[in-house]
């Protein structure tokens, strides 16, 4: 079978497809961090790195220097204040998946009067966690 991807074989595909998929559980890269509460304002980049997976090299997208991206945790109630800066040749966003937060916020662009966080610069998320 003919493999989409120039370079990279059926079954080698299917390994890259299976690390990305364990990387929610086990952390890929030596760099993975998590941030608790007690952080009261984090700085994080978003950008590029190479990472090595099954002896297979490769492009990744690290966020506070991590790969997967670091584990956020805040308690209900708090203030989550985020700096992050776009290290990446082109405009990118985080969006907050399952949280109740006011739309310019989401992280959505286009939607609710969020822009992308344009090369070089850095976009500044301030909410309350409220869940209920």
């Amino acid at each position: 079978m003919h493999s989409p991807l120039p370079g990279i074989s059926r079954r080698g595909a299917l390994k890259l497809a299976g690390a990305a998929g364990l990387a929610g559980t086990v952390s890929l890269y030596p760099g993975r961090r998590s941030f608790a509460s007690a952080d009261k304002e984090l700085q994080l980049a978003v950008e590029a790195k190479r990472i090595v997976v099954d002896s297979v090299e490769s492009n990744a997208i690290a966020i506070g220097d991590s790969i997967p991206a670091p584990t956020l945790r805040w308690r209900e109630g708090e203030e989550v204040v985020i700096q992050v800066t776009n290290r990446l040749p082109e405009p990118t966003s985080i969006h907050w998946h399952g949280l109740l937060i006011q739309g310019v916020m989401d992280g959505a662009p286009g939607f609710n009067g969020y822009e992308a966080i344009g090369p070089g610069e850095t976009y500044t998320y301030r909410f309350r966690l409220r869940q209920a």
